[in-house]
């Protein structure tokens, strides 16, 4: 999936000016290249295309903290956004402790009528627009 993103980034920006630099940090394997990589990537902006598993583990890593979460990006988009579906996970927790405002979730994965599922992708995007209630073992949004 990374590498499709990469492929449209490279369609859509062709030409463009200033130019945005689309890193993959998928071909960066050792951890000083993924920290030089990430410390350009700071300095010069642009897009870091990153799957949700590395992500994960290199957020809880204090040399990367600065990067991912504190500040960290100033928009984060999440295909398959859908994989949000639960808050306890540790995914979710992850992404959620990005300080940012900015964020897109992109899903073609329907919902199937489960609302708690579509209140924590709502809630990851825009926290506390809605509340989750339970009445007698089942959930409820207002």
């Amino acid at each position: 999936m990374i590498s499709n993103w990469s492929a449209e980034f490279s369609q859509w920006l062709y030409g463009l000016r200033p130019t945005i630099k689309v890193h993959q940090f998928s071909l960066f394997k050792t951890k000083l290249a993924r920290w030089e990589r990430l410390n350009k990537w700071n300095d010069k902006g642009g897009v870091m295309l990153m799957g949700y598993e590395i992500y994960r583990r290199l957020s809880n890593h204090e040399d990367y903290q600065f990067f991912l979460t504190n500040p960290g990006p100033d928009m984060i988009v999440c295909d398959e956004g859908h994989v949000l579906k639960n808050a306890n996970a540790g995914i979710s927790k992850a992404l959620s402790r990005i300080r940012t405002k900015r964020r897109i979730i992109l899903t073609g994965t329907p919902l199937q009528n489960n609302l708690k599922e579509y209140y924590y992708m709502v809630h990851f995007v825009k926290p506390h627009l809605c509340k989750l209630k339970s009445v007698k073992n089942r959930n409820f949004v207002e």
